[in-house]
């Protein structure tokens, strides 16, 4: 089994009462079987408490009337923790905001920037995104939901983002390039695959050579696409404030470079967030064949993330700190990362797209 890990993972450590947006508030906290088999035996000082926390039935720990978490204190810090260590905590606690993908025989991890404190690692890190691996010789404990899974055609997408990789990794070509030849990559990959030419696919990634300049063909359908956030779920009543200044600001899909943080190496952030969203999804386009879909859903999100902190910068008249940058990335994340629906529809509306 093999199990990869961004560079920072690591590194990473919960703020708790320091955050500034706790993610123990604002969505159902689902527990997974094991844990919830232990509560119902839990013995501990909070026993009456847990009693009437946790729907059994359902799985979930009950909320305030805020929307928090019912062990969350008013000082920000979790209760339960407080009384019994972090050993009582699920899986969904233990883990957050690390994220798991399962594909056979491989396992990746990631930090989810919907944490405040993980986007500002992210956001204040100076170097490339890189990833470290291990392997071992324990079976795949998901080995027997795997086996319609294509490994031929996994193959080939980890050989393509590989490329991709080293596409955003070119410090000779600009943002826009490296937005249009991966998209132009997953464009040729997309006609074969929806021509049963699986095959032919190894072929296209190794004859493909990235240049600068790009005819912008993909890459101007992505940056007029602002609008589909518009049409999603909203999963905070704020969000708009955020959202649809830069939805209605027509400039705002004229990509360019633009001072939006005066701390930050912005063009580094941008290939550093366009890794995160590819490392994250592009594979799952081994379940569906949406290898185009997938591509545009990730360049997106480097694209919205630079409309909304450009028209935020406009709005204010000024440079954005690097605290209003980091919490531009962790809003975002959370209303599109945090909604299957919303994945889905954005999905769905760049597969459509494509010619």
């Amino acid at each position: 089994m093999k199990t990869v890990k961004t560079d920072f993972e690591k590194n990473f450590k919960c703020i708790a009462d320091k955050c500034p947006a706790t993610c123990c508030k604002g969505w159902q906290i689902c527990i997974d079987d094991v844990s919830l088999e232990k509560y119902a035996k839990y013995k501990g000082t909070l026993k009456e408490r847990v009693k009437r926390s946790i729907d059994f039935e359902e799985g979930t720990i009950a909320q305030q009337e805020d929307g928090s978490c019912a062990f969350l204190n008013k000082n920000g810090l979790c209760d339960w923790i407080t009384a019994d260590g972090d050993e009582i905590l699920c899986d969904t606690c233990r883990l957050h905001p690390r994220h798991i993908e399962e594909y056979e025989d491989l396992r990746e991890w990631s930090l989810s920037l919907s944490c405040p404190e993980a986007a500002r690692m992210f956001v204040e890190r100076n170097t490339r995104m890189a990833f470290e691996a291990e392997e071992d010789d324990e079976p795949d404990p998901l080995e027997d939901e795997f086996e319609d899974f294509d490994v031929f055609l996994f193959e080939k997408l980890l050989d393509a983002r590989e490329l991709i990789f080293k596409i955003i990794n070119d410090e000779n070509l600009s943002f826009n390039a490296k937005a249009e030849n991966i998209l132009l990559l997953a464009g040729i990959l997309q006609r074969h695959y929806d021509e049963d030419e699986t095959f032919e696919m190894e072929t296209a990634i190794k004859e493909f050579k990235a240049a600068e300049p790009p005819d912008e063909t993909f890459f101007s359908q992505v940056l007029h696409s602002l609008n589909v956030l518009d049409s999603l779920e909203r999963l905070s009543d704020d969000w708009d404030e955020l959202l649809m200044p830069a939805v209605e600001n027509r400039e705002c899909m004229e990509y360019k470079d633009v001072l939006v943080c005066d701390d930050t190496d912005y063009s580094l952030l941008q290939d550093n967030l366009l890794t995160y969203f590819l490392y994250t999804y592009f594979l799952g386009a081994v379940y569906n064949g949406m290898i185009y879909g997938y591509t545009a859903f990730c360049v997106f999100g480097v694209v919205a993330l630079n409309c909304i902190a450009k028209s935020r910068s406009e709005t204010l008249r000024r440079a954005l700190s690097k605290e209003e940058l980091e919490e531009i990335i962790y809003r975002f994340s959370r209303e599109l990362e945090h909604s299957d629906d919303n994945i889905s529809k954005v999905l769905e509306y760049f597969d459509g797209m494509f010619p």
